[in-house]
Formats: C-alpha cells, sequence, structure tokens
C-alpha cells in the first residue's frame, strides 16, 4: 500500500492495543530500514508515522493507530486501513470509528486476525464468504497450512488445547459456526 504508484497516499495500520499497534509499526520501520531504505523520506518512530516515496514518485504516509482509545480514530480520510487482531476489536469500532475513514477518498481495507466466536469481523468475513457484496472477499490461512511453522509444534499444541481451541487458533475457524446461530448476527455462537 504505502508503494502504490500514486501521487499521494494515507494510510493506517490499527491493532486493538496500544502495545499490538507499536509492534506492528516496528516490524514495518524494520523492513523499510532494512530493505527500502532508499524510499524512506521520513520516520518519527515517537508519532508512529512513516512517510515513503512510493513507485509514482509520490509520498505515501502510514501511521500506527491504537482502537484503545477510539476518538483518535477520527476526522481523518484514508486510502487504505490495515487492521491487525480485528475480532479482538470493540464491536463499535469498525462500523462507528473505522470504516468512514475510507469514504472521502474510496479507500479500501484489509482486516487480519483469528476468528473470535460471533462478533463483528465474523460479521463482515461472511458478507466476503457468501459473495452477496462484491466489494467483500474473504479468505482463510489456517496455521495448519503454513509451511513456516513447525509441524510438530502445531500437533503439540493440538495436544495441548481443546479441539474447540485449536479449530480457532490454527485452524482458522468460527467457533460454533453451523451449529447454534448467534441471534444478533447470524453467524456461530460462543458457546
Amino acid at each position: 500500500a504505502l508503494l502504490e504508484p500514486r501521487a499521494e497516499s494515507r494510510g493506517w495500520i490499527v491493532g486493538p492495543t496500544l502495545d499490538l499497534s507499536q509492534r506492528i509499526f516496528r516490524h514495518v520501520e524494520h523492513v523499510l530500514r532494512d530493505r527500502l531504505k532508499h524510499r524512506i523520506l521520513e520516520i518519527d518512530s515517537r508519532e508512529h508515522r512513516i512517510v515513503v516515496r512510493n513507485l509514482a514518485g509520490g509520498s505515501s504516509e502510514a501511521r500506527a493507530k491504537s482502537a484503545d482509545n477510539p476518538t483518535s480514530l477520527l476526522g481523518e480520510a484514508l486510502d487504505w486501513l490495515v487492521v491487525d487482531e480485528a475480532a479482538r476489536l470493540r464491536e463499535d469500532i469498525w462500523p462507528g470509528f473505522l470504516s468512514q475513514r475510507l469514504l472521502d477518498r474510496e479507500g479500501w481495507a484489509l482486516l487480519i486476525s483469528t476468528p473470535n466466536g460471533c462478533n463483528g469481523f465474523y460479521a463482515l468475513f461472511d458478507r466476503g464468504r457468501s459473495g452477496e457484496d462484491a466489494s467483500f472477499e474473504s479468505f482463510t490461512g489456517p496455521t495448519t497450512e503454513n509451511p513456516y511453522v513447525s509441524k510438530g509444534l502445531i500437533e503439540a499444541e493440538r495436544s495441548r488445547l481443546t479441539r474447540q481451541e485449536f479449530s480457532q487458533e490454527y485452524e482458522a475457524k468460527f467457533l460454533g459456526e453451523g451449529v447454534l446461530p448467534c441471534p444478533r448476527c447470524g453467524g456461530p455462537s460462543r458457546e
């Protein structure tokens, strides 16, 4: 997103907590310093802000933001938004604070998360999975299929966790899906 050829772009990397947002920002900063140093125009680690020269010669800015202070998410128009651990956000964060950031600039969002039962993330995931909304796309990437994670460690976790915990955390499955629908969103219940 930062390197997309444009005159300019603005985006946020959002996590449910300040600690997680800062961790993601440090990783992005490290990758840029290590591999794309020539593109860096400005890095302000204290403000969690990175500005780079994109592939069109324009400038692109990314900021790390935290959803634990939702009023800090108001008032800015964005081209893109990446939300990590989206299923852990408070229910009001996406519809009340984040989705509107994308309207003015016709932006896009990538919501990444491990499932967490019936919540707003599941409802958004289901919009893409059902095919009823062409502006949504949903996909899963189970840890069990990740070639970079030790199969032995995954199997050790399988023996340590309950079947449901393992299904959610390592197989990217929404617990209860198709068994007891949530009365609020129609997705899986937390039972």
